[in-house]
């Protein structure tokens, strides 16, 4: 087995590689046919008042009032606690040491195919988040068609690959008897406990960050492409528009719990996530379960 000393300058360039062919693979097509359709990200707004007229002019006052006086200020809210959250862990527990010690301390414990979906998701991710959150916040940062025709385009790339870590991860996402301990204990992030806790390949709060992604995940696809698709009437699209809202915020706040943990609240995680390789030592401690299988 080559170790990760073996091959230096190698475990990252093949997985760029590879999932920038994937990126490219899924926008070409994508961005061609949006050009050929001639789908214009006006077009929505001027559709909708030729054919409501008034309505649609009092139903978008509605909505952006909802927007400024709920929807931002809960984001903002979610985003300070979340931060302040993260500052005050670090702070307090520092973080875990789950990375290789040597040579006999490794494992493969990532496929190709796992680790190709999550950096493509990855990308997709912060690409619509940064466009979304520049869509919503017009006002303030700069916004145009091209940003919106980036945000509409990221989607068909995100879309398959959140079916794909649905069906790659979905056992390993099934929740078990031993995980209400980890849930009882916080899994050790809050301090050392006396009782030995145990996983599978993922331990509880992993499964709660998949399912969290997952269903948000979901319901943002799905209003993202009711929107794109314009389904519905005036009343109908501000529910959709409600719901990519606020089903973006808990994915948000999962996405930079996720990134916390893998880059500072447990060392060893990230580069796991780019190379495939665990800690033997770390796997047999925390997720004993899943070299059972």
């Amino acid at each position: 087995m080559n170790t990760l000393s073996q091959r230096p300058g190698r475990w990252w360039s093949t997985l760029v590689f590879r999932s920038s062919v994937v990126l490219a693979a899924l926008l070409v097509p994508i961005n061609l046919w949006y050009v050929f359709a001639n789908k214009s990200p006006d077009r929505l707004n001027v559709a909708l008042q030729t054919q409501f007229g008034d309505d649609y002019t009092q139903w978008l006052g509605s909505f952006l009032f909802l927007r400024d006086s709920l929807i931002i200020p809960s984001f903002f809210f979610a985003m300070l606690v979340m931060v302040a959250v993260l500052f005050w862990h670090y702070k307090k527990f520092g973080p875990k040491n789950m990375e290789i010690q040597g040579e006999g301390d490794v494992i493969e414990w990532w496929s190709l195919t796992e680790r190709v979906n999550h950096a493509v998701m990855v990308v997709a991710f912060f690409l619509l988040m940064l466009s979304g959150l520049t869509i919503t916040f017009g006002k303030v940062l700069p916004s145009g068609v091209l940003v919106r025709a980036l945000h509409e385009l990221v989607g068909f790339v995100f879309a398959p690959s959140l079916a794909l870590m649905l069906v790659l991860w979905f056992k390993n996402g099934l929740f078990k008897s031993y995980d209400a301990e980890w849930f009882k204990h916080m899994g050790g992030y809050l301090g050392e406990v006396k009782v030995k806790l145990t996983a599978g390949k993922f331990n509880a709060g992993q499964k709660l960050f998949y399912w969290v992604v997952i269903l948000s995940g979901i319901i943002l696809t799905v209003s993202g492409f009711a929107l794109f698709l314009e389904f519905g009437n005036p009343a109908e699209r501000r529910m959709w528009l409600v719901l990519h809202f606020y089903s973006m915020i808990p994915l948000i706040l999962m996405v930079f719990l996720h990134v916390y943990l893998a880059v500072w609240g447990v060392k060893g995680a990230l580069r796991g996530m780019i190379d495939g390789k665990f800690s033997k030592k770390a796997a047999e401690t925390y997720h004993k379960e899943a070299l059972k299988d």
